[in-house]
Order: structure tokens, then sequence, then C-alpha cells
């Protein structure tokens, strides 16, 4: 199946995390990249909402688009794609029927758009905001209430037309400004707006024109990211409010997440429980005395949760993956969604959580041995260590897995280079060094001829593979006690032997050969070259940087498009060499972008993956060249969702895939 547009797309009645479907982005000319064979287990679900009629709907982003799934039985997905845009909440009316309100905003959260879905008109874009917006609540058939920077915004939904845009607590008083960012609104069921925000405010309002700054008794400022409360409103019908309302931040003079509670309708809160290192990120109350609260430390996911009101809280079950919203289905019930697609369950009040998503796969590599014939390889599960092979004889245009390893290297699973020699002889290497003679149906262990002298990790790991021809072969080894080295096949694979080069600790990483002769090994802080088919290897660079003893890496694989043209990166430059390697030749790119993989598909034109870790730009950029390497332009805009890609492989000028992690490719 092939998507070439950007509406939206619907599929009825299907599980989650189909496992023998991936998620394809390719490209015709290397200028339109679009989705083949969607997998959507590969997006980070941020946002939650439970409908009037008991649904909960979950949004999550692609990076250049969201999707929206309604949690029912049978399971039913509805995928929205917004170009250059991220989820951010969901509101769910359900009294007009099947319609979605949702916020979204830029990548660099500079700009929002609050839009709406139903069946029969499509997505429609309410209103768009030239400023930050947080977070949003309709609160009557007519309206909604937009909250961002030191602004409250009411907003027609109907027309987009803003009624009120407020600066300030008082309308007539254009002196009495606020102060504060806000990130969260919720309209409790009596009617009553509750905001929250930076420097520890909080306001609160019943007419949603005026507003008054609640009184919070904390010793030190906390910034406040959401709040909840157990009722829900009910359009028209205002009901009394006889539950507390909870508020969580992050107090960032202790590290602390702070939870507060109001018993007042939210005139005066007291802080009732504090998290020592972790970031508080979402709040859900199933009733009123049940609440659940996530957070987000530097191993995964966290949650606490309360079965007294607030006055005591326990820390239930954690999760290694970042938990972003809580929505209860009743009091005790309770979903948890979070990164890479991440749903779990609890039925006894957030004790115990299961979890029902599937694992997604991180697509480490991909291959294409013939215009048609391409592999793709992936790990998933609990421990990152069920080896899939997932396999392409039509192009592209599908999928399916050929080999599945559910014990792949079970301590320390990992998957860094993927090479076939044909159609049918293919390796892996990794935690593991293996070996398919079959297409991929079948895998076995290389005999590498390489045993490790480390007790922690008796078996050698493999960094990277490079066939020359049928015979001809090179693979990178790591032994962490003894350090990096190169083993050579030239029996295709059979047997290997060592070849002589220094084995210095842990920094070889890649292995490219332009000819039998011509070989290069790059890594995190020295780029070698042998002339005589590895035999003998001298030292092209060593990477310092400006502080002694601080290596800036050399991480990038070369590539060569002839003889004596070849290519590699170095962080904020991609080199040119038109003499075999003896010089180099560096166009610029963003300072702190690194290049990891480089491929020419003619002499003029070339694409580069990087890393980058420039603060608000995606974890991975996609460079490209048009003038034979001489300077190079970023291209990720071009893409239609997740950054999240590691490996590129193009069979032709004209058609190219990018693998990456989170089960996208």
């Amino acid at each position: 199946m092939k998507i070439r547009s950007w509406s939206f797309i619907l599929f009825f009645f299907i599980p989650f995390f189909a496992a023998n479907s991936i998620a394809l982005a390719q490209t015709t000319w290397g200028d339109y990249w679009g989705w083949e064979v969607p997998k959507t287990g590969g997006n980070n679900l941020t946002t939650s909402f439970r409908g009037e009629n008991g649904n909960v709907v979950l949004g999550g982003d692609r990076n250049l688009g969201i999707v929206i799934r309604t949690y029912v039985q049978p399971l039913f997905g509805l995928y929205i794609n917004v170009e250059d845009h991220i989820t951010k909440g969901i509101y769910v009316a359900e009294l007009i029927p099947s319609e979605y309100f949702f916020l979204s905003a830029s990548f660099d959260y500079l700009k929002s758009n609050l839009l709406s879905y139903n069946s029969s008109g499509g997505t429609k874009v309410i209103k768009s905001f030239d400023t930050p917006v947080s977070s949003f609540s309709i609160i009557d058939k007519n309206h909604a209430v937009a909250v961002g920077n030191k602004e409250i915004i009411v907003v027609d939904r109907r027309t987009g037309e803003v009624v009120n845009d407020y600066h300030g607590p008082v309308p007539d008083d254009p002196g009495n400004t606020f102060t504060d960012d806000f990130d969260d609104i919720e309209t409790l069921p009596n009617g009553r707006g509750i905001i929250v925000g930076s420097n520890s405010s909080i306001y609160t309002t019943d007419d949603f024109t005026k507003y008054d700054k609640a009184g919070v008794d904390l010793h030190d400022i906390v910034d406040f990211s959401a709040v909840g409360s157990a009722g829900f409103t009910v359009w028209f019908k205002k009901t009394a409010q006889s539950i507390p309302i909870f508020a969580i931040g992050n107090q960032w003079t202790t590290n602390s997440g702070v939870i507060v509670r109001s018993t007042d309708d939210g005139a005066t809160w007291d802080s009732v429980f504090a998290v020592p290192n972790v970031t508080l990120k979402a709040i859900s109350a199933g009733s009123s005395t049940n609440a659940i609260i996530s957070g987000n430390s530097y191993s995964g996911g966290v949650l606490y949760y309360t079965n007294d009101g607030g006055d005591t809280w326990k820390k239930g079950d954690d999760s290694t993956d970042n938990i972003y919203s809580i929505t209860h289905i009743s009091a005790d019930s309770a979903y948890a969604v979070g990164a890479r697609g991440l749903i779990l369950l609890t039925t006894d009040g957030g004790e115990h959580w299961t979890q029902i998503s599937d694992d997604d796969p991180g697509f480490s590599g991909i291959y294409f041995s013939s215009p048609s014939v391409g592999y793709a390889v992936s790990l998933s599960g609990s421990s990152s260590n069920i080896l899939s092979v997932y396999k392409t004889i039509d192009a592209g245009d599908n999928w399916n897995i050929t080999y599945v390893d559910s014990s792949f290297s079970p301590a320390y699973a990992f998957l860094n280079s993927l090479f076939f020699i044909d159609n049918m002889t293919g390796f892996i290497a990794g935690s593991k060094f293996i070996k398919t003679t079959d297409g991929g149906g079948t895998w076995n262990t290389v005999n590498s001829g390489v045993a490790s002298s480390d007790t922690t990790y008796p078996d050698p790991a493999f960094q990277d593979v490079y066939f020359v021809n049928h015979s001809l072969g090179f693979a990178i080894f790591r032994d962490y006690s003894t350090g990096d080295g190169v083993i050579k096949t030239t029996d295709g694979g059979t047997t290997w032997n060592p070849v002589n080069i220094n084995n210095d600790k842990n920094d070889k990483r890649f292995i490219y050969f332009a000819d039998e002769n011509l070989g290069f090994v790059s890594g995190y802080s020295t780029l070698y070259r042998t002339t005589d088919g590895g035999d003998t290897w001298d030292t092209l660079a060593v990477a310092y940087g400006s502080t002694p003893g601080y290596f800036e890496d050399l991480n990038s694989k070369v590539t060569f498009v002839n003889s004596s043209t070849g290519f590699f990166g170095r962080k904020g430059h991609i080199f040119k060499t038109t003499d075999k390697g003896d010089t180099w030749i560096g166009a610029p790119i963003d300072d702190y972008t690194e290049p990891r993989h480089i491929q020419f598909l003619s002499d003029s034109t070339g694409y580069a993956i990087c890393t980058s870790d420039t603060f608000g730009l995606p974890l991975h950029v996609l460079y490209k060249t048009t003038d034979g390497g001489n300077s190079w332009s970023d291209v990720t805009n071009k893409l239609p969702g997740s950054t999240g890609f590691q490996s590129m492989f193009f069979t032709d000028e004209h058609t190219g895939f990018l693998a990456g992690s989170a089960g996208i490719i």
C-alpha cells in the first residue's frame, strides 16, 4: 500500500502495532518522501482524554503530523496528519457527534493550531496562534479557551474569531498583567476554570473574563505543568464540585516533583507530596479518593497513586519508557501512555500496571541487495532482545518478517550493521555476528575466530561488516578488555583472520573499501587508511577538540563515488577527497551536527544522515548535496514523519529508504 497524500488515513477495527507491518519513508527524486505500509507504533503518545461516552482518545506525534487513536473494543485508529505539528492536547465533544478537538504545536513550539475533526468534514483549523499555546479546554458549545505565554485566549470554535485575549487578570486594568507562562487549564464540573503555570501561579475564573490568583502554600517556587480532578464537565450541565483538585509541578531548587491539593474549588492550595529526582508530567483522578500522577526520571517513567484523596501517595510500577499522559476510565482503572507508543493499563488504582501495547522495533539497518530485494533489521521486546528481519521483494511496496530470534544476546543486545553480498547471502553485525545464505530465512553464527577476554562480556561485539565482492570482506570486532580490531575473509565469510591494525580500545566503528586495496576505518577519534587490502594501515586523522584530552568524534563512515573521490564527516563538516584520501576539503554544515552515513547516487547528488545536539532540533537530520559535495543543505523538513532514522539506502538515483528507531523506516 502506498500513501501519497497528507490528508487523513482511517484504519477501522485494527489492533495496535500489527506485527507484520512497518512504516516506510520512501523518496522519489529525493525531494518527496512518503509513508509506505505504515506502522503506527513509532509514535510518541503525548496526550489522552476520556469522552463523555467513556471512550479514551490517545494522541501522539509523528513530528510532522499527529496520530489520534480512540480506545474502544474492537480497537479503532484514526490517523490525522497535520504538516509540521505535534499533538499537544485532545478534547472529545460527544454532544457534537464524532467531533474531536486537538491542539498542535510547531516543532520549535513557537506557533500553535487549534483544530477539529469530524467524519463528514475532515480536519479544520479553527485558529492559528503566532504565540506558543500549551493547553486548551472547550468551555461551552461555542467557545474554547487556550492558555500559553502570559495570556488566556477565548476563541469562537465555529469561526475561529478571538472573542477575548486576556493579558491580565482584570480586563479593565491594563497595568495589571500576567507575568507567568500558563501550562494547563481544567474546567471543573461546576463551570469554574483552573489555570496553572510557572512561578507557583494558579488562577481561578467563573466567567472566563476575570481571573483570581489562588493562594498556594509553598516554601519554594514550583512551575506547575498540569491540573486535574475527578469531575467531568458535561456541556450545559454545571454540577456541584465537592472533590479535591490536584496540580503537579516541578521545584527546580530541590529537583523534585511537587503535588498540591485544593479542597475549596481552587481558592487555596497546600503541598501534599514531593517526589525527588522526577519531573512530573501528568495527573488523573478517578474519584474523590483515587488519583495517579506520572513523571520521568533518568531511568524512565514513574507512577504514584493515592486512594485516600491525596493524604498519602504510594509508588506504582515503573516503566522503562517515558510517560506523558494518564486517563482514568473508572475509579480504579486508568491508561498511561508515553514514548514509542507505550500504553499501560491499571485496574487496581495504580499499584500495578500491565503493558498492553507491543514493544516497537528499533530499525537499526536497511540494505537492498538489488533494486527489488531489500532487508531491514530491528530489535524489540521489553529487553530489546527480539531480533526481527524484514524483507521486501517488490522494491519496498510490501514488507514481511522472514526471521525472528527471541533470545538475541539477551543481556546486552544491539545491532550495528547489515550487509548483503547478493539476494541470498547477508550478514548482521552487533552483539552477535550472524550470516544467512537463504535470503534471510535462517541465520547462523559466523565463525569469526575472535574470542573475548572480558569476563563481563564474554562474547565479542561486532561494529560493522563490509564486502568488496563475493569473496573479500572485512568486519570490525570489539573486545571490551583489549580493544577493537579488524578481521578479513577471502572465502565469502566462511573463515576470518585478523589484520594488522592498532587495536585501540573502543574506537573503531565503521569500515569501508573503495576497491580491493583502498579501505578506511573510522571511529570516535581516529581515521585509518589501507592501500594494500588491509595488510598495513596509516593514520589519517586524530580528532581532538579545543580542550586537551577531549575527543571530537570522527564517527562517520567513509564512502567513495569513484576510485579517487570520497567523502567523510566530522562535527560541523563533510569532507571531500579527490586523491584517495591524501587530502580532504571540508564543506560546512551546522556546527552541532555530526555526519554518520553518507551515500552518493551520482557524482553530483548525495545524502548524509547526521545527529544533532542543537537545542530544539531533531535527534537526526538529513542533508543533501547536488554539486558533488561542495555544499550541503538540510532537507529534514521534507520528511513525512519521525526523525529517529539511523540508516539509509538508495536503490537508484530516484528511490531511497530511511530506517530508524521507534519502528520507523
